[in-house]
């Protein structure tokens, strides 16, 4: 069984000043050769990830700091820590060539400290291969010195042509799998080799399927559409992918991290190019895995609604007749949650949910005075049980603990200062 990995998600949001010019010296020919598989199984250690960066070195390097993955001279602090870029660093702004020098001499620095950078895919860099041009800049065409030196240096031949195709459009570290955009089950299929593969041996096709908008780098479903169908699909490709959760970039969400689907999806692209709205954003895993995540949980009412046969009934699965009802207890119980292990801590008062509701004749509240309570109280679940024929009792106690989950991600920091550039309008690509 899964167990529940802590989450530390960091949401920074912070007006610094401007970074002096980034120089670093011509590229290691060694990477060239490299071709990871993107599977890792590290020891407990810290997992770090970032969305699109978009062509704006200041504030990738404001975010970087903020993670604590670079120092103030842009060189790799974070020790054995894996950290994964989830694609789109070309495009839209001026600062594609230090941008990736910088990325290419942490991944060296990181794998002398222990650590490991991981870089993928995002659909702009697939479109700069393939020749799609549409959100180059002209600061960017002059920063290699016009159109045509920029088109060697992409190519295969060329440094981050090179580079970028040593490359994959997914990585699974630790149980999380990342990609830019999302792969549906069909995808999943193929495992997160398979379809690194895949993109690299058609590279230069942009009709493959796997370059389209169902693909790994363009699928937004998992950001966009609802829940209520998404979650399933989610389910059935993280089964395939033998994950628990996916991280992706791809679809902005101005300013904060997206979470859905009970934290099984984040969605980190967070606006950090100045073209976005300059924001700063990590997510940040803590892996763990010996640890789950306890709650506790206090049943609230008047004395003789069933408070404790409620609570008895879901820790031990009997029906308590007769009990004191002035005593205060307190129960221990571990159970599986959409596929996370939770240690339940639940203090049964002496002293709410809609208890006994076998009793019909009985009713004191109907079910429709309850269910206006509920959404004057903004919307939050309403249930009815039964101790006695044990009728909802797993799911008052299973729902409270999705509602906390959704709220209040296990060591979730949320820090909102403000942004550091006026948001200007654009198209989501």
């Amino acid at each position: 069984m899964r167990s529940c990995r802590s989450l530390l998600l960091l949401v920074l949001l912070l007006v610094m000043i401007a970074v002096s010019f980034f120089r670093y010296p011509e590229l290691y020919n060694s990477m060239y050769d490299k071709i990871s598989t993107n599977i890792i199984q590290p020891d407990q250690g810290r997992l770090v990830a970032v969305g699109d960066l978009h062509g704006d070195m200041e504030n990738s390097v404001k975010t970087l700091r903020m993670a604590g993955i670079i120092d103030e001279n842009n060189n790799w602090i974070a020790g054995k820590t894996i950290f994964v870029q989830t694609g789109d660093i070309v495009d839209r702004g001026p600062d594609t060539i230090i941008l990736y020098k910088l990325m290419m001499k942490l991944t060296e620095q990181a794998e002398k400290a222990g650590g490991k950078v991981i870089e993928i895919l995002g659909n702009h860099e697939v479109m700069n291969i393939q020749g799609d041009l549409r959100y180059v800049t002209r600061e960017d065409f002059e920063s290699f010195g016009g159109y045509e030196k920029r088109e060697k240096v992409w190519s295969k031949d060329g440094w981050i042509g090179k580079y970028l195709r040593t490359l994959g459009v997914s990585a699974w570290v630790n149980g999380t799998v990342f990609f830019h955009g999302g792969a549906t089950a069909e995808w999943a299929k193929l495992h997160v080799d398979g379809l690194n593969n895949r993109a690299k041996e058609n590279m230069h096709d942009p009709r493959d399927a796997i370059f389209g908008g169902d693909g790994p780098l363009w699928y937004r479903g998992y950001a966009l559409h609802p829940e209520s169908t998404e979650c399933k699909h989610l389910d059935q490709a993280l089964k395939l992918l033998n994950a628990t959760r996916l991280v992706i970039g791809h679809t902005p969400q101005p300013g904060h991290i997206l979470s859905r689907c009970n934290n099984r999806i984040f969605v980190i692209d967070v606006g950090i190019s100045r073209v976005y709205g300059g924001y700063s954003a990590a997510l940040e895993i803590l892996g763990d895995q010996s640890k789950m995540r306890e709650y506790k949980l206090v049943v609230l009412g008047s004395g003789g609604v069933g408070k404790s046969a409620l609570t008895v009934q879901f820790v031990q699965s009997i029906f308590v007749e007769k009990y004191d009802p002035t005593i205060e207890d307190s129960y221990r119980k571990q159970v599986e949650i959409d596929g996370q292990q939770c240690m339940l801590e639940i203090l049964d008062t002496a002293g709410t949910v809609g208890n006994k509701c076998d009793l019909e004749d009985d009713r004191v509240v109907s079910k429709a005075d309850g269910q206006s309570l509920s959404a004057k109280w903004g919307g939050c679940t309403f249930l009815e049980s039964s101790a006695r024929k044990k009728i909802n009792v797993d799911e008052v106690f299973y729902d409270l603990v999705r509602q906390i989950n959704k709220t209040m991600p296990d060591k979730v920091i949320w820090l909102l200062t403000g942004r550091t550039r006026k948001k200007k309008k654009r198209k989501d690509v």
